[in-house]
């Protein structure tokens, strides 16, 4: 089993933020795993686009992910639970100003996994308030003003969430005591009181000391929770810890205890003491692994107010308390000192852990402001493994010097080593009193981290730390004191993976100096990289295994076509913040890259072999931001092909481009400028050439349009004339009597009526000779010439509408053939009968002009003889009319 204590004594508000002006970095435990920077990538694209504001606020806002809504109304300024969407999943309703929560406001959120009620002003929750919260795994009611809702009641109100696994319930700070902090018992006596069935089930708790008070009181068996937070806010505070305190939450793995004491202007005596614990206060916690103290105020400016406070006796309680743990690795300890004690070293902070004995492999120390001694090096437990020391007074000597005696140390975190104020014994370049360097045995130290700190690095005083893999040695105050990275360096850390050193001033590098099989991030930003000129280029082509090169922030201004040319597994080049202004190294040996960031440079164009480059590497995302593009007729092109592959371009509607006059533009509208270009740079002949074709379009369009307009009347003509040269080839006459005296023109679903009925009545019983397709069509001849003709040689035409008419091409085509024959022989042609009725949607123009215009018949639906009699008649007197 994996066993870890972690105590903490940290004090927030003491701690001076120091500026983030540099770059940010990529974690180092996810500096390799592509698809995490994928999912962070996606998860805030994702939001940015779908994120939309709700109705029931104006601050509040969602967005949905698989049916499930994510809503935010933090700080939104709701005095009340808003009317929350069904659907809701998880919804923050932190720091606003809700005072009270009546019952069943949430009844109709089934959903809800998580709620988030903190920071607001509560006096007043239901028990009955989260009824219906059948799925709630998360619940947060952090820094209140419940100071009457005693635990029971909060044990009532958790009954009716079956799925809670994390509870959190604290109170704001209460200074209304008269900055007096209650003690609590130091025998807690156990009273017959119901138990807490539902509290003690949540797996993750954080409550105030003053309902941990209540719980002891109880009379709950065992626990289920395995993480317990207690917030001392003003209502009791434990001096002692001991055996009875967690005796029943046998599964607990992590407890956190935390101080929440007044922010004040001026320091008052306070009423209370430094915690401890009784060496067994955790005998029944054999799953013990996480102890944390936290503070939100600096202790050791209470330290005159404190009996008998000795903060070497305080580490020494702590130390022995959990060293009786036989799975103990882990302690921390932060924020105890913070510089006010100038005697207080690494030594006496480390003195009770060598003093136990215990087989920690874990220890923070950060913080403190601890002063590391010459006189002081002493030889660190064998089983320490990681030591984290961040905010002390630990020069870059003294590290070097004590990593020689740390032979079994793996990780040393010693960032932010400025806290050294008072402190003038120290001498951060005097290289006195170095130890023997024990060449028996080989250090086996795997990372080391000295960053952000006042002192003066040296890299060849590491040549020891032969296993290194990660060295982290960025924005060190004093900078190197070399200016030249030489081969040996590289070549004394053969296992060495992740190398940064931002912020120094290198301005060479050796030839092979950066020769080396297993790096895979190096890190040279803000250095002074450009006094190389274009031998730059040349450095960085023997590492096989670098997948991320970043070199922005030297003032590079020249880079040969081969640079580069050996990493072929390189998947991010940083060249932003330099003076590049030709972009002309090759990338067809770089088929793995995934980020070329070029921002921030002097580049106008990307030259054609670089594009085909790009082209040839599709996943590849370039950065092209704050670079001094050009739109000008050279740039056309590249232009162009920017607005084809404007999505591998990260930000381009933050690029802007020059034009000739000293003007500049955004690229936010690429194609109207690219279009813009077209027009000014075309030169006179291509303007001529451009205007001819577009007047033969114009024409060619006109002129088509006319044909389409009258197809009909040049179908018609056409045909015409088809008949007449036939006519006179076989010696007819021009003005010759009609061949029939009417045209029956039906779709084939019509057959019955159309033809069938038609010849009975009208061929049989009234002796008319119609022209029916399938009769009087000549063969050989195409069905439009036929039509024509058949047309043509009748009197009259009747035309069967119906829908199936309507489906017909060739049907429309008599329709038009006829109304064309009418009006150039301006006779009395066309009959139409309904045979159904039509819909007038549904219906062409030319048949709504018929229909509105002339009258016409509808064949009788009710099937009887005598009515079919009179509409054949009326056909009859129609065919036989002048």
């Amino acid at each position: 089993m994996h066993f870890q204590i972690n105590i903490i004594l940290f004090a927030l508000i003491a701690v001076p933020q120091i500026s983030q002006s540099y770059p940010d970095f990529i974690p180092y435990s996810k500096l390799f795993d592509q698809s995490y920077l994928e999912d962070v990538v996606y998860l805030a694209t994702y939001k940015s686009q779908n994120t939309t504001h709700l109705s029931i606020h104006e601050n509040c806002s969602q967005y949905v992910v698989q049916d499930e809504r994510y809503i935010n109304c933090s700080g939104a300024g709701v005095d009340h639970i808003p009317d929350l969407p069904k659907a809701s999943f998880v919804v923050d309703l932190s720091g606003n100003k809700i005072e009270k929560i009546p019952e069943n406001q949430f009844i109709r959120l089934y959903k809800l996994y998580y709620l988030d009620l903190s920071d607001n002003p509560l006096v007043y929750i239901d028990l009955n308030a989260f009824s219906g919260l059948s799925n709630l795994s998360k619940l947060y009611i952090r820094r209140s003003k419940l100071y009457k809702l005693d635990i029971y009641k909060v044990d009532k109100m958790l009954s009716c969430l079956p799925m809670l696994t994390v509870f959190a319930i604290t109170l704001q700070e209460n200074i209304s005591l008269g900055l007096h902090y209650c003690l609590c018992p130091e025998r807690i006596s156990v009273k017959e009181n119901a138990p807490l069935r539902f509290l003690t089930s949540v797996l993750n708790l954080e409550i105030d000391s003053s309902h941990f008070k209540g719980i002891l009181s109880s009379t709950s068996d065992k626990w289920k929770t395995k993480y317990l937070k207690i917030i001392v806010t003003g209502y009791c505070f434990y001096k002692l810890f001991h055996k009875t305190c967690f005796r029943n939450v046998q599964y607990l793995q992590n407890l956190s205890i935390s101080f929440s004491y007044p922010k004040l202007k001026v320091i008052l005596p306070l009423s209370f003491s430094i915690v401890s614990f009784s060496n067994n206060t955790f005998d029944n916690n054999k799953y013990m692994e996480s102890l944390k103290i936290q503070s939100t105020s600096k202790l050791s400016d209470f330290r005159w107010f404190i009996d008998d406070f000795e903060l070497s006796d305080h580490l020494r309680n702590i130390t022995v308390t959990v060293s009786q743990l036989k799975m103990f690795k882990y302690r921390s300890v932060q924020g105890v000192n913070y510089g006010s004690d100038p005697k207080f070293s690494l030594k006496e902070a480390l003195s009770p852990l060598l003093m136990s004995k215990s087989k920690i492999e874990s220890l923070d120390i950060s913080n403190n402001g601890l002063i590391g001694r010459e006189s002081e090096m002493f030889f660190p437990p064998r089983f320490l493994k990681i030591i984290t020391a961040h905010h002390n007074c630990l020069s870059y000597l003294f590290v070097t010097q004590y990593l020689h005696l740390a032979w079994y140390l793996q990780v040393f975190d010693a960032r932010k080593q400025n806290y050294c104020l008072g402190k003038g014994q120290m001498n951060m370049y005097s290289r006195k009193n170095l130890p023997m360097k024990m060449g028996s045995i080989e250090s086996v130290l795997d990372r080391l981290i000295y960053t952000h700190s006042v002192y003066r690095v040296d890299l060849y005083e590491l040549n020891f730390l032969r296993k290194i893999k990660y060295l982290d040695l960025s924005w060190n105050s004093n900078k190197l004191n070399t200016k030249v990275l030489r081969r040996e360096f590289l070549e004394g850390l053969p296992n060495l993976e992740y190398f940064d050193l931002t912020g120094y001033t290198i301005e060479f590098l050796e030839e092979n100096a950066t020769f080396h099989k297993k790096l895979k991030y190096l890190n040279m930003t803000s250095n002074a990289l450009w006094k190389m000129g274009c031998k730059i280029s040349e450095r960085f082509k023997f590492l096989p295994s670098l997948i991320d090169l970043r070199l922005s922030d030297n003032k590079i201004s020249c880079l040969s076509k081969d640079a580069f040319v050996g990493l072929k597994a390189v998947q991010i080049i940083d060249l932003s913040k330099n003076d590049i202004e030709n972009f002309e190294f090759s990338l067809k040996h770089l088929q793995n890259i995934r980020l070329l960031n070029l921002s921030n440079n002097n580049i106008r164009v990307l030259t054609k072999s670089t594009m085909d480059d790009l082209d040839a590497i599709p996943a590849v995302a370039v950065d092209l931001n704050l670079n001094k593009l050009t739109c000008n007729c050279e740039s056309r092109s590249f232009l162009k092909w920017l607005q084809n592959e404007r999505k591998r371009f990260v930000g381009l509607d933050r690029y802007m481009c020059g034009f000739n006059n000293n003007s500049f533009v955004y690229l936010t509208s690429l194609k109207q400028i690219t279009d813009d270009l077209d027009r000014s740079c075309s030169s006179h002949s291509f303007l001529i050439a451009a205007c001819s074709l577009l007047l033969a379009f114009v024409t060619f369009t006109i002129l088509g349009g006319l044909v389409y307009r009258y197809r009909w009347k040049l179908r018609y003509i056409y045909y015409m004339s088809k008949i007449q040269i036939k006519g006179r080839e076989r010696g007819e006459d021009y003005e010759q009597l009609f061949d029939f005296d009417a045209f029956i023109s039906y779709a084939s679903d019509d057959f019955e009526v159309a033809r069938v009925d038609a010849i009975e009545y009208l061929e049989q019983k009234k002796s008319f000779r119609l022209c029916i397709h399938e009769r009087e069509f000549q063969p050989g001849e195409s069905i439009a010439y036929n039509i024509s003709k058949g047309i043509h040689s009748s009197k009259r035409t009747l035309l069967f509408f119906s829908k199936s008419f309507l489906q017909s091409e060739w049907c429309k085509y008599e329709l038009n053939i006829a109304r064309i024959e009418s009006m150039y022989t301006k006779r009395s042609l066309i009959l139409v009968i309904m045979l159904e009725g039509i819909p007038t949607g549904e219906m062409t123009i030319e048949m709504m002009d018929f229909v509105k215009t002339y009258t016409y018949l509808e064949y009788p639906k009710n099937g009887q003889q005598e009515d079919r009699d009179v509409f054949w008649g009326k056909c009859a007197d129609f065919i036989n009319g002048s």
